[in-house]
């Protein structure tokens, strides 16, 4: 029986070299790999696809995920189980010592290996490719999960992280694997000191009339620790834009952990690139974002995303407030409320909470950021000083 060819060597059952007419070329092989993948995509397509339509669309991507961990899972056993046996030593970063796709009908490349072995980019993925060409991102989207199910399953602390994916318009796939404790720690204490200032996030959607089904756009939405709050408290339905990936990939894991999936569209892109369609948002949030893109540039942008009689909040440095309602005034915008955060809210609803909690932990080299923020604060105050604007796009 003929097997094909492996690591540049003709083979069959019994082991005999075969002549050279009845060896599968290298070129041949990657096809026919390729095309069992678009196989799998294909078949993971059709039943993702009939789960959600029987299910709904909340129940159907919760138990497809759930399939996609035990199968992940599954995998990261195995594999470690091979790795074992193989006198490797079980660390994270060796799950890439012995691969578990075939070597042939996948494009990887290395990312500055010196640094991280796990660093790599999927040019080509049979899989992506057959989704895109079916209009399915979505759905494939969560094939996606398996990554992080086996690289957990296969050591405790891996926290595997998709830098890239073409599924979410991305030119490649980019992943890494880092220490899962370390990194979760430091994201979890981010969130839990930013969740003392959702009172303020909360107070400026309590301006709004009720909706029956907003449809809610957070530009700019970091780890989504508002927009979270935000789907546990209203109905509707979320899109989370930004450009930071490891921050959308930890919001995407909350979602899923708080059955929150199926009403949040996560999106990596920038203000200026993303692409929704105009005028089809009932409520734009934008909270400590303008001041990074601009004023006077980014808001003609947000507003465009606005329905007419939409709602606009911002959350925004405390200055040059004049210069900031002339250019409300341009755009059609109606002031509803405003309202100021001075430093002192900032301090005791942020920062102390930061500086507490990093005091706890062993490795404060983790959190050289969040110590510079916390020192700024202190030599700076009055430059932590901020303002929401609650607004309204006129009908025209």
């Amino acid at each position: 029986m003929r097997l094909g060819t492996f690591a540049g060597k003709e083979f069959t059952e019994g082991g005999e070299i075969l002549a050279e007419e009845d060896v599968i070329k290298r070129e041949e092989a990657a096809l026919q790999v390729r095309q069992m993948g678009k196989m799998m995509a294909s078949l993971f397509y059709h039943m993702a696809k009939e789960v959600l339509s029987e299910l709904g669309e909340v129940r159907g991507t919760e138990l497809v995920g759930r399939a996609i961990k035990a199968y992940g899972s599954e995998r990261g056993e195995q594999h470690r189980e091979r790795v074992l046996a193989a006198g490797i030593e079980h660390l994270p970063e060796n799950y890439v010592e012995l691969g578990d796709l075939p070597y042939l009908g996948w494009d990887v490349e290395k990312v500055v290996p010196e640094e991280n072995k796990t660093h790599i980019k999927i040019t080509y993925c049979p899989l992506a490719e057959y989704w895109q060409e079916k209009g399915a991102a979505k759905i494939g989207r969560l094939y996606c999960g398996v990554d992080q199910a086996k690289y957990e399953a296969f050591h405790p602390d891996s926290e595997y992280i998709h830098l890239k994916n073409r599924l979410d318009g991305d030119e490649c796939c980019e992943m890494v694997c880092r220490q899962k404790q370390a990194m979760a720690k430091v994201k979890q204490i981010r969130d839990d000191c930013r969740k003392r200032l959702i009172p303020y996030t909360l107070k400026a959607f309590a301006e709004l009339p009720a909706m029956e089904d907003p449809q809610i756009l957070d530009m700019g939405c970091g780890s989504g620790v508002p927009a979270l709050t935000l789907l546990e408290t209203y109905p509707g339905r979320l899109w989370a834009v930004d450009t930071d990936a490891e921050s959308l990939e930890w919001l995407r894991e909350k979602a899923q952990a708080r059955n929150l999936a199926a009403r949040i569209n996560i999106i990596r892109a920038s203000l200026f690139d993303v692409s929704l369609p105009g005028e089809s948002f009932d409520i734009v949030l934008a909270e400590g974002m303008l001041n990074v893109v601009g004023f006077e540039k980014g808001l003609p942008a947000l507003v465009r995303f606005l329905k007419p009689g939409g709602y606009l909040i911002i959350h925004d440095e405390l200055t040059d407030d004049e210069a900031k309602q002339r250019i409300f005034a341009r755009h059609h915008l109606e002031v509803l409320q405003t309202f100021e955060l001075d430093a002192n809210v900032w301090w005791q609803g942020y920062f102390a909470c930061l500086e507490a909690l990093i005091q706890r932990e062993e490795t404060i080299s983790l959190y050289e950021k969040e110590l510079g923020e916390i020192s700024d604060i202190k030599n700076h105050p009055e430059q932590f000083c901020s303002v929401y604007h609650v607004l309204r796009k006129s009908f025209l």
